[in-house]
């Protein structure tokens, strides 16, 4: 009997890697919240002053929710293993190129590449599942479940 599902890596880092780069920065707009918000080490869950326009309660509501998300990013990236943090808040708080994270690391490309895959799987599995599951199982066949093939 297995404890955890296989993951399907591939899919899913596809997943993680789509959302940091296409939809954390519409989320952080939403939020009200700028990258210098979400680097400051005095970063906190307390609602920031709202944006200019209606104050309808669906606007609030989807406040909320995209201020929500942006701190479990941050909160996600502070929990995973330092290496896999670091690469993805170079990555995608700081705007760091990766030829600059692998030289402030240590690593050569392939190295790097194999750990910033592998810290999209660490993120993926940490982020709180109540607001995202970026994950895509695969069944006992290897086959994605989620719709998603394998490659």
């Amino acid at each position: 009997m297995e404890l955890l599902k296989r993951m399907d890596n591939h899919a899913t880092k596809n997943r993680v890697r789509d959302f940091l780069t296409n939809e954390l920065p519409q989320l952080m707009l939403v939020a009200n919240l700028s990258q210098l918000d979400i680097k400051s080490p005095s970063f906190s869950d307390m609602p920031k002053g709202g944006g200019d326009g209606n104050s309808a309660e669906d606007n609030m509501t989807e406040y909320m929710m995209a201020r929500e998300a942006v701190i479990a990013v941050r909160k996600t990236m502070d929990k995973i293993p330092s290496m896999y943090g670091t690469i993805l808040k170079a990555s995608y708080i700081d705007n760091v190129q990766d030829e600059f994270i692998m030289d402030r690391i240590g690593y050569k490309p392939s190295r790097y590449y194999e750990l910033k895959d592998q810290a999209y799987s660490w993120f993926a599995t940490a982020y709180p599942k109540e607001i995202i599951d970026f994950r895509v199982w695969l069944d006992s066949e290897n086959r994605s479940k989620n719709g998603v093939e394998p490659e």
